[in-house]
């Protein structure tokens, strides 16, 4: 299995990346200060590091000049993250020798793209788009509101305080800009536990109308980075 490890001062920032790389199959390890990634890098070995720039301890290109120095961890692509993307920032990080940026906030899909690259995995074939919709849910006769994104054409992910369980079968009204409203059905397909009492889901789409795919369809396409 392959391990990312995770480096940010920002318990927020951590979330979006957990939230978005566990669906990579890859271990997750996380710090939050310089001197915690420098001894997790050594002792895990991870495949990957997403080292932001700016940490309360160590600034990130420094930790990656050391990273990069030591014989024990010198083979391990390192993405630094930036705020603002400053000329200095990035030339102080390549001086560094990180192996590629990205910049606050996170454009999702192409920090997927960016860390499939420097694993070498396959990228995702199923294009994918961030959209933040509100989802009324249908299940077991009580109606609950969760917030829908990275939306592809065979599933999405769903933010909610609603409890559903694996294999739950839900009917969902989605409204797409550009398209209306759109009734889905889709079962549960994995589940994680977020901040503020929040849950995230990955659902599969079940039995989608032509209709219904095509509207997504061109919906993805539109958005699409």
């Amino acid at each position: 299995m392959k391990k990312i490890l995770l480096v940010d001062d920002s318990r927020l920032v951590l979330e979006i990346e957990k939230n978005l790389l566990s669906r990579s199959g890859a271990e997750l390890l996380v710090a939050s200060t310089g001197g915690e990634a420098l001894k997790l890098a050594v002792e895990f070995g991870p495949d990957l590091i997403l080292l932001d720039f700016v940490l309360p301890d160590i600034t990130g290109d420094k930790i990656c000049a050391q990273l990069k120095r030591d014989p024990r961890t010198n083979g391990i692509p390192i993405i630094m993250v930036t705020t603002k993307a400053k000329d200095e920032d990035i030339e102080r990080c390549r001086q560094a020798g990180c192996d590629d940026f990205a910049a606050k906030p996170l454009r999702h899909q192409e920090l997927l793209d960016k860390v499939s690259k420097l694993l070498r995995t396959p990228t995702r074939v199923s294009k994918r788009v961030m959209v933040r919709a509100e989802t009324r849910l249908e299940t077991g006769g009580e109606i609950l509101f969760g917030t829908s994104n990275d939306l592809s054409a065979s599933g999405m992910y769903l933010e909610t305080a609603a409890k559903l369980e694996k294999d739950d079968t839900i009917s969902m009204h989605l409204l797409l800009p550009g398209e209306g409203e759109i009734l889905i059905r889709g079962k549960i397909a994995w589940s994680e536990t977020l901040l503020f009492y929040k849950k995230g889901y990955g659902i599969k789409f079940v039995g989608l109308p032509e209709e219904t795919s095509e509207k997504i369809r061109r919906f993805l396409e539109a958005r699409a980075l």
